[in-house]
């Protein structure tokens, strides 16, 4: 369990370094599945009264949504490079649709 959660902590120190360097908004969606991850492994060592099937349930459930977030934010974030690279206008509605948190 411990080297477990030694592992995700290490994860969401480095998906919360990529998210507040980061001008989109899909990093910041997989350190929250991060962060959800390593709450579930504390509450478990602290003891709080989770059955153990439940925890073995909850530690592995938000890698899903997680990888999902990054092969959707990655593959956006590479068609919209790819559209922008050929100046030919606006990129289509689907793109326009994930937004840029700041200006660069």
């Amino acid at each position: 369990m411990y080297p477990l959660l030694m592992l995700d902590l290490i994860c969401l120190l480095g998906f919360v370094t990529i998210a507040l360097t980061s001008d989109r908004w899909w990093p910041l969606w997989t350190a929250a599945c991060a962060l959800v991850q390593v709450a579930t492994h504390l509450a478990s060592v602290a003891q709080i009264g989770i059955s153990p099937a439940i925890y073995h349930g909850l530690k592995g459930l938000w890698a899903i949504p997680m990888q999902l977030f990054m092969v959707r934010g990655i593959t956006l974030d590479a068609r919209y490079r790819s559209f922008s690279n050929q100046n030919i206008g606006d990129p289509p509605a689907l793109l326009r649709t994930w937004p840029r948190i700041w200006p660069r």
